[in-house]
């Protein structure tokens, strides 16, 4: 008796760390890759799909999940002096952006890039 009586008490237990447990790994959900040079923040509340870097028509990369609200992506420029690029991204309403960067990532440099949408409009710039 006392053992089942320990079940009813643990198989509950069980359920709701496994819950919360799985809460927590959701938690960092927003970050799509965790390391790279160029990182793209959405500072819109509008989610947006599609995250890509390409040079001159090559595909650098892509990032197809969803990210809003402060979220991140990191992407991995090989290292060059001068490198130019350009993100886009697609927004709730299905519409391509794009803004064309030339920077450094060479000797490590990292570059923030920042996604802002005022009034249906989107910015895409440098971040702070």
């Amino acid at each position: 008796m006392k053992k089942r009586r320990a079940l009813f008490v643990l198989i509950p237990l069980i359920m709701l760390l496994g819950a919360s447990l799985a809460g927590c790994a959701l938690a960092d959900y927003g970050i799509i890759h965790r390391s790279g040079n160029l990182i793209v923040t959405n500072y819109s509340e509008d989610a947006i799909t599609d995250v890509t870097i390409t040079s001159l028509n090559d595909l650098i990369a892509v990032s197809h999940q969803s990210i809003s609200d402060t979220k991140v992506c990191y992407f991995t420029v090989d290292p060059k002096p001068e490198f130019t690029y350009t993100v886009s991204f697609v927004d709730c309403n299905g519409k391509k952006h794009s803004k064309t960067f030339v920077n450094s990532f060479a000797g490590g440099a990292r570059v923030l890039i920042a996604i802002n949408s005022l009034g249906g409009s989107y910015m895409i710039d440098y971040d702070k």
